[in-house]
């Protein structure tokens, strides 16, 4: 089948899946990934370019997180920076210690040890940022805590995978050095985008404010692809990148004009990045590692639980904060599935058993939190949502 049918048939099942999470009310990506599963090679194998499925994916992380950056100001990243700091700490160590000790008790050396905790340590920010914007939260201080803590992770994970890609390499000698220089450089590059942001802000007034519709577009969607890429390139992750460049675009005057744009790129290109997860799968392979998936499982969600627990209690955040950011954060997505994918000859196990966690943990996380504002709209058990938010009547409505 040719790919231009591919991608029409993948973009037909998308919007069926649309319509059968807006009539249970759940989150729209795990019928996104179901809809993978199911169309991908491993069921009717009607839609098998996964090339060209996950570059459309990796277009849709990147405006799902600009437009979180559009919602989030400089200001507020600096106010927090000690928060962040913290809650980012606590949630690596607690994380990525279960998932180091998993290795170790499955027989593994220390730096395969390592890689798995890695793997099991780092939510998606692609399918947190998801939630929090279904959920309409970005703005509330859970939202704000969650996101600190997304882009404490990108920088620990900056770090991380130069230190997998040197150590996989046969006979290869681990560079600290080098690792640590990437970091600084992806620290560099995302305060240069704030630092020119500020100095050019004339500029970017002046290609906000451009009338014609069509030039506005394609001049924005260049823009953002071209400082990504940039980024990319220098061994940033696109997100992180995405993230920066669009609270840089936050603080201009004319912002209003790309918002609509950001949120129709968020959605038709968000949308394929779940359904590349689910084109991933082979069903063989949940049966082959099923006792190695339920070790994972248990661990990167209690692991998250555990984390919340400590960040809520030691920054004395409100009561109903622990869960919500513990259920939240429990996905994983694009940079385990990366890492998976970088230790695989290694370690044949773990790229289908990162790929059922994540569409596991997505699942789960969609479930109980829906569930969870139900229960306490209509029956008044509020364990994950306080009353305050639920009588919000725009809290968690789609946009």
């Amino acid at each position: 089948m040719d790919l231009y049918f591919q991608i029409a048939i993948c973009f037909a099942a998308i919007g069926i899946a649309a319509m059968l999470a807006e009539k249970t009310r759940l989150f729209f990506a795990p019928f996104y990934i179901l809809a993978g599963l199911l169309l991908g090679p491993s069921v009717l194998n009607v839609v098998n370019n996964y090339e060209i499925i996950s570059l459309l994916g990796e277009i849709g992380v990147v405006f799902l997180l600009f437009f979180l950056g559009l919602e989030f100001s400089i200001h507020t990243l600096l106010k927090q920076k000690k928060t962040m700091v913290i809650a980012g700490l606590i949630d690596f160590v607690i994380n990525f210690s279960l998932g180091f000790a998993l290795g170790l008790v499955l027989g593994l050396s220390v730096f395969f040890s390592m890689v798995i905790a890695g793997a099991i340590y780092m939510s998606s920010s692609g399918i947190i940022t998801k939630s929090l914007i279904e959920l309409q939260i970005n703005k509330k201080p859970e939202g704000h805590l969650v996101m600190g803590i997304m882009v404490f992770e990108d920088l620990v994970m900056i770090l991380f995978l130069v230190f997998v890609s040197t150590g996989i390499q046969p006979g290869a000698q681990l560079d600290i050095g080098a690792a640590l220089l990437q970091l600084l450089i992806s620290i560099v590059f995302c305060g240069a985008i704030l630092f020119v942001a500020k100095k050019a802000s004339r500029f970017l007034d002046k290609i906000l404010s451009i009338r014609k519709k069509e030039l506005l577009l394609l001049t924005f969607f260049g823009l953002v692809l071209l400082i990504t890429a940039a980024g990319k390139y220098l061994g940033i992750s696109e997100a992180l990148v995405a993230f920066f460049l669009g609270i840089a675009f936050s603080n201009t005057k004319n912002v209003k004009n790309i918002e609509s744009s950001t949120i129709t790129f968020r959605d038709l290109f968000g949308s394929i990045f779940f359904f590349s997860f689910g084109m991933m799968l082979k069903l063989a392979d949940i049966f082959t590692y099923l006792d190695l998936i339920l070790y994972f499982m248990i661990i990167a969600i209690v692991g998250k639980l555990i984390s919340s627990f400590l960040i809520t209690r030691i920054l004395k955040c409100e009561d109903h904060m622990s869960l919500f950011i513990g259920f939240i954060t429990i996905p994983r997505g694009e940079f385990s599935l990366l890492i998976s994918r970088m230790s695989a000859a290694s370690m044949p196990f773990i790229g289908p058993v990162m790929i059922v966690l994540a569409i596991f943990t997505t699942v789960v996380s969609s479930l109980v939190l829906k569930f969870s504002k139900l229960l306490c709209k209509v029956y008044n058990i509020c364990i994950v949502f306080p009353r305050s938010r639920i009588e919000d009547n725009k809290w968690g409505e789609m946009d």
